[in-house]
């Protein structure tokens, strides 16, 4: 049985592919704060990465805590 995909989550704006994603950051125990310091970081990191890559659109932002 042939296999595709489900679904894209990328698609073509303005002749350039356009990639839709998320922004994930992740709650270190390790540190014990109650807001985590990581949690900034990362996201800095990300938005850093992103300044760079105008072809990622951020559809949304997750946290785990």
């Amino acid at each position: 049985m042939k296999r595709g995909r489900k679904s894209s989550n990328n698609f073509v704006e303005n002749g350039k592919k356009v990639w839709k994603c998320g922004k994930y950051k992740r709650l270190s125990k390790e540190d014990g704060h109650d807001v985590s310091y990581s949690i900034e970081n990362q996201d800095q990191i990300l938005n850093h990465f992103l300044a760079g890559h105008p072809e990622i659109e951020i559809v949304d932002d997750y946290q785990e805590m």
